[in-house]
């Protein structure tokens, strides 16, 4: 029992120790996301603890805190039996790195995952919060922000305590040094923070303050805040929150002196700034102001609203019934005024990049004016007010530029019973007017706008982009009575000699009209009267006669529900085309014909999902002048099903059809969210040069239509337990034979959740004659020339998106030819196994590659290569060659004209293996009864021999020779030394002695290069 005493009173001096240390952080940081460092631990019963060195890592690996040290005043015991009063704890030097991460991954906080556990715990029902007690120092603490786009911000300082005589009172300051220049201060007295061990800031009294130490540098804040080159200084004056049960007063007064944001080049004036505002809470009831002075001007502004009404949920109907009724509109109550001015020319002088000025523009005059604007909410909402824009000038260059006034008057609100009462509403420039109006029954809108005069002087003063606008557009809009439960709703909108021009083209229309009559029909509900529904009986759009559309339907402002039609009469693609290649698909100019669709969608009543159906047809389909088809292309669809809540689109059939091509897909189902999930089962039968030549201003190619052949393809794919599996083959015969030139099949997996895939590919027939036909019409011609029938199966799977892909498989050709003679007697056959693909370590691995043929062999074991800076390479290579088989055989892709007269057997063996940084080169074979050339210029050797020591270093970038030697009577060499530079100049140092015959190798070079014959002679 003594002994079990003494072990309990030494354990934390135990586990102070290294090992001891290390025992506590293997029980922690498997529990944790991210992992734990510490340098030193000192632990003790009585006395106070002290960790040094500590460090966490976020779960990549990153440092997100450092801590020197972090002391308490009390020991373990304490912190057992009563850890809610530890007295004090201090941390020395901290430093935090807060990495957020993207907003798809939910702007997670790096700092925050290191210390979150691997699992976590089930939620329990809410306890009391402790009743803790003591201090907590921080001293020369550091913390920086980085976010998802490199944007950062450094605290270069932050030093804080705080004192918890419970949580019920807080007292504590905190010094914040900011980047460039200033401190923040902050003092906070807090009491009654909690009620019945839980947080109600509804029984809190006490105050926070906060104040500027010096002046802040706003450029390094405007920066992380995505606003490069805002220069200034701020000083906050007082800032303060002062606390009473249900209560809280507010106000701030906020400096800004030497404000400047420059554009370019553009000169500026600096200018200083007054914020000041104050806001009160006062049960559920809030108010607040805010005035900004300054040599700019000044402007006012007052809110008020109540906190019980939430977040209100706008409702179409009551509003529509509010404007057409005056009905209750069910806003929330709220009260918003402003006024006063702004001095346009002193902003922009100050700020030119804010208001986004031509850098050779400058605003000498202009005076923006609120006049008492004034909104209120509720159930009879009104705005009113006047706002001015006067006297606004500008010089560029030596030219100078003005704009008449542009004014916005408005008073209008809703008249219980009455509806929609408009005294005044209207906005007017020198280019465009807006104004509405009420009268018996019935309301009005008009508009008006000079498109080109409006682009053209707005440009001469303001970074408007790369493009030109013009023509004319007016329109209007009417809502009237028309008896019992109807008010009818006209529109009608024209514009003439549009035009729209940047550096992808213009766009001109000569006369768009577009026309919608319908009606609302008014119902009872809740107790009044709402807009029920929204018909409209005829809607029409037609661009010069070239697209023309109608329509109609109607949707239920209650229940979402709608239902609607469309049938475009008419699409000319050739006038399109414009439009096409100035949003960048400058391919569709290349097309011609007409366009026409008849199609129908609707939603019912308590359903999410959108149900359509449909036809469309291409009439007269034309591509540079010339006809694509005989006869339609169309498209339909039937009982199709969008759903944007989860993301998914279904179709009972989606058919296509013309004269190259017909697509069937019937049972189609697409998931576009995760889990991802596709199902279909199709059919394609497509004349590939058809498909080809159409499609050819979007495949480049020039001449596409060389292609020849038909496709047949057939195959499902079904999505069970989160796997998409698909099965299918396919077909392509030539035109002027029944048997397949080429037929395959396929079948497999894809797992999008582990983005793993298993897929298992066979080629029953592939005639190489046609095969390399095909590729010749795509610009590929070195393949011209093979002849062959042949055959492949092959298999490949990846069960992570971190892992491999395994693949093995083989591949054979029968009676292959070139030129129309036989390269081979027996089958050409490629066989591998346990071979390993990892893109993104750019390495490959396989046990076993064998090729056999009567002009080559080769076998290749345990192969295993890297590539990049530190290239790895293993292996053994067995090679065995017929030169002049394999000559003929490479002719085609070679590009020789003629085969080069070579001959002989040749044989290797040799092996690669990677030790540290180099790469270990040996091997030995030759060639036996070499032959160039023919006749009497014919040169022979009975035997050829080489041989091969080397040491490769890929970082190094040289290849050291011990020895490679040659044996013949051509040439003889034994050569050592170093190649560096090897992927470039690769310069030589090298030493060894030589035999060689030139007249004679002159004569092997011409064969391989006929055209140095007689040109170039080696002696």
């Amino acid at each position: 029992m003594a002994a079990l005493l003494v072990l309990i009173w030494l354990a934390p001096y135990l586990l102070s120790t290294g090992p001891g240390t290390r025992l506590i952080l293997s029980i922690v940081n498997p529990r944790l996301q991210g992992r734990l460092q510490v340098e030193d631990l000192s632990l003790s019963w009585l006395g106070g603890l002290e960790v040094q060195g500590l460090k966490a890592f976020d779960p990549d690996g990153r440092e997100v805190l450092q801590v020197k040290a972090i002391r308490t005043a009390r020991g373990l015991w304490y912190a057992i039996w009563s850890w809610q009063d530890f007295q004090q704890v201090r941390l020395e030097s901290p430093r935090a790195v807060l990495l957020v991460g993207e907003e798809k991954e939910g702007r997670q906080i790096s700092l925050a995952r290191a210390f979150s556990l691997v699992k976590p715990r089930r939620p329990r029902s809410p306890r009391p919060l402790p009743q803790v007690k003591g201090q907590i120092g921080v001293a020369a603490g550091s913390l920086r922000v980085v976010l998802p786009d490199g944007r950062s911000l450094d605290v270069a300082a932050l030093d804080a305590s705080f004192d918890l005589k419970t949580l019920n009172q807080i007292t504590g300051e905190l010094m914040v040094t900011l980047p460039g220049e200033g401190k923040l201060a902050c003092k906070l007295d807090l009491r009654g923070l909690t009620d019945s061990g839980k947080v109600r800031f509804a029984t809190a009294a006490g105050t926070v303050s906060l104040h500027s130490v010096g002046d802040v540098d706003l450029g390094p804040l405007a920066e992380f805040a995505g606003r490069k080159g805002v220069r200034g200084k701020a000083s906050l004056k007082r800032a303060q929150v002062a606390l009473e049960p249900e209560k809280l007063a507010a106000d701030f007064d906020l400096k800004l002196s030497g404000l400047a944001a420059p554009l370019a080049e553009a000169k500026v004036r600096p200018i200083d700034l007054g914020l000041t505002g104050r806001v009160n809470l006062s049960g559920e009831q809030v108010s607040a102001r805010a005035d900004l002075t300054g040599p700019v001007g000044g402007l006012h502004t007052e809110v008020a609203f109540n906190l019980a009404q939430g977040r209100v949920k706008l409702d179409p109907a009551k509003g529509l019934a509010a404007v057409l009724t005056g009905e209750p509109a069910g806003l929330p109550e709220f009260k918003a005024q402003a006024s006063g001015g702004v001095d346009l020319a002193t902003l922009a002088q100050a700020v030119p990049a804010l208001l986004r000025l031509r850098p050779d523009a400058e605003v000498t005059g202009g005076t923006l004016r609120v006049e008492d604007v004034l909104a209120t909410g509720g159930s009879a909402p009104s705005a009113a007010g006047r706002i001015e824009l006067k006297s606004l000038s500008a010089r560029r260059g030596q030219r100078t530029i003005t704009f008449q006034p542009i004014t916005a008057e408005f008073d209008a609100a809703v008249k219980p019973g009455q509806g929609l009462q408009i005294s005044r509403a209207m906005m007017q420039s020198e280019f465009a007017r807006l104004e509405g109006s009420a009268a018996a029954k019935s309301l009005q809108g008009r508009f008006s706008a000079d498109l080109a005069g409006l682009h053209r002087q707005l440009a001469e003063v303001f970074e408007l982009g790369e493009f030109e606008l013009g023509g004319q557009v007016t329109g209007a809009a009417e809502l009237a009575e028309a008896g019992g439960d109807r008010v009818n709703l006209t529109v009608h909108a024209e514009a003439v000699k549009l035009q729209y021009k940047s550096a992808r083209g213009e766009v001109k229309v000569q006369k768009a009209v577009m026309d919608q009559t319908g009606y609302v029909t008014l119902s009872e509900g809740e107790g009044r009267r709402q807009a029920g529904r929204v018909t409209l009986t005829q809607v029409g759009a037609d661009l010069d006669g070239a697209v023309v559309a109608v329509g109609a339907g109607w949707y239920d402002l209650k229940d979402g529900s709608f239902q609607g039609r469309l049938d475009l009469k008419r699409a000319d693609l050739a006038y399109l085309g414009p439009s096409a290649e100035v949003m960048g698909l400058k391919q569709l100019r290349r097309y011609a014909g007409t366009v026409r669709l008849t199609a129908t969608a609707s939603r019912p009543a308590g359903q999410a999902a959108i149900e359509s159906a449909g036809e469309a047809a291409v009439q007269d389909l034309r591509m540079d002048g010339e006809a694509v088809t005989k006869g339609d292309v169309k498209l339909g669809w039937t009982e199709a099903r969008i759903e944007p809540g989860s993301k998914s689109f279904s179709a009972k059939s989606v058919v296509a059809w013309s004269g190259i091509a017909n697509l069937t897909a019937n049972g189609v189902h697409c998931r576009y969210a995760d889990p991802l999930a596709v199902a279909a089962r199709f059919e394609l039968d497509a004349d590939l040069g058809g498909c080809v030549a159409a499609a050819g201003p979007f495949l480049k190619l020039d001449k596409a239509a060389t292609l020849t052949g038909r496709a047949v393809l057939a195959g499902d794919c079904q999505t069970r337990d989160g796997k998409i599996g698909f099965n299918g083959g396919g077909k392509l015969h030539q035109a002027a034979s029944a048997e397949a030139a080429v037929a395959f099949s396929g079948s497999g997996f894809y797992d999008p959740a582990a983005k793993a895939f298993e897929a298992e590919v066979r080629v029953d027939r592939a005639d190489l004659a046609y095969v390399a036909a095909q590729a010749e019409a795509l610009g590929l011609k070195r393949l011209a020339g093979y002849a062959g029938v042949a055959s492949a199966e092959a298999k490949a799977a990846r069960k992570s998106a971190e892992a491999p892909v395994v693949t093995g498989g083989s591949a054979t050709v029968q009676g292959l030819r070139v030129g129309g003679k036989s390269v081979s007697d027996k089958d050409v056959t490629l066989r591998w196994a346990g071979a390993e693909i990892q893109p993104a370590a750019k390495s490959f691995a396989a046990e076993s590659v064998v090729l056999q043929s009567d002009f080559a062999g080769l076998t290749a074991r345990d192969l295993r290569c890297r590539f990049g800076q530190d290239i790895v390479a293993d292996g053994r290579v067995d090679v065995t060659a017929d030169l002049a088989g394999c000559l003929a055989a490479a002719r085609p892709i070679a590009g020789w004209k003629e085969t080069p007269a070579l001959a002989g057997r040749f044989g290797w063996s040799g092996s690669a293996r990677s030790s540290g940084k180099e790469i270990r080169l040996t091997g030995k074979g030759g060639v036996d009864d070499f032959r160039a050339g023919s006749g009497t210029e014919a040169v022979s050797e009975k035997r050829v021999d080489l041989l091969l020591t080397a040491r490769m270093d890929p970082r190094g970038d040289t290849l050291v020779l011990e020895p490679l030697k040659i044996d013949s009577g051509l040439l003889a060499a034994d050569v050592t030394g170093t190649v560096k530079s090897l992927r470039s100049e690769r310069l030589l140092d090298l030493k060894g002695h030589y035999r060689a015959s030139w007249e004679r190798l002159s004569k092997v070079l011409h064969q391989l290069q006929p055209d140095l014959a007689g040109k170039f002679e080696l002696a």
